[in-house]
């Protein structure tokens, strides 16, 4: 991971697991400059990558295959990825939360910061409602009242939920070991925080009228090429990592 390559610049020993990287050093070797950078790429990778795909699908929004709605999803996780950390980083002091430590904010810094993960989550949610209508164009020739509630549960609440249990259970760890149930609890709730952007998202979804795209004919189905290489990469990840993977500084 990035992570990892940028700690092994630290001369930091890192192993990988499938639920965290942890890092094989005694606790008087982290330095501000580590914690920070460490502690900030992940989330800041996130956001980078959630607006280059936000644009890309933007781009293609028009098109009625389905592989733009990758795109549009790394919007939606590059978002959670990195505001989410902050909430429950600043909440729980874990995680992300350590870079706010360690720039020194104090509780009033802190809880502002939690506001304003909770607005921007909110905002993201509502600002996507008419994006996640248009990705309906992959199949259907128009949205209305008659295919609305369809479209919003099985194109956004079931994979939201589906999605976010399977995440949920990949940062439990097979032992607990190399993590602590307090590290464990922030990395859950900071996955649930997908919440406070779905829920706006599918108000935004329910206050638009109709939608007209064009007559080609479509018949909406699942793509379980999709499927299978989610599952097959989810378990890939889990039998590869399971036992970490060791990444050690240069001699």
């Amino acid at each position: 991971t990035i992570t990892a390559w940028v700690a092994h610049t630290f001369d930091y020993e890192t192993i990988v697991f499938y639920y965290k990287v942890y890092y094989n050093i005694d606790s008087s070797d982290w330095t501000g400059d580590a914690v920070k950078i460490l502690y900030s790429i992940k989330p800041l990778g996130g956001l980078i990558f959630g607006f280059i795909g936000l644009i890309i699908f933007a781009t293609n929004q028009n098109e009625n295959g389905t592989f733009k709605l990758f795109f549009l999803w790394s919007f939606v996780n590059g978002m959670v990825l990195f505001f989410g950390s902050l909430l429950m980083g600043t909440l729980l002091n874990k995680g992300f939360g350590w870079v706010i430590a360690y720039l020194y904010y104090k509780d009033t810094g802190k809880m502002v910061f939690s506001i304003l993960s909770i607005f921007a989550l909110f905002i993201s949610g509502t600002s996507i409602g008419r994006r996640l209508l248009i990705s309906g164009n992959s199949y259907f020739n128009f949205i209305d009242t008659r295919n609305r509630k369809f479209l919003t549960t099985s194109q956004v609440i079931l994979p939201v939920l589906i999605g976010t249990i399977i995440v949920s259970i990949m940062k439990i760890p097979a032992e607990i070991y190399y993590t602590t149930q307090e590290e464990i609890t922030y990395e859950v709730l900071k996955v649930w925080t997908i919440l406070l952007l779905l829920i706006p998202a599918v108000f935004s979804m329910n206050s638009y009228g109709e939608i007209y795209f064009d007559e080609e004919r479509r018949k909406p189905k699942v793509n379980w090429f999709f499927v299978l290489a989610c599952l097959l990469f989810v378990a890939a990840i889990y039998f590869i990592l399971v036992g970490g993977l060791v990444i050690a500084p240069s001699e």
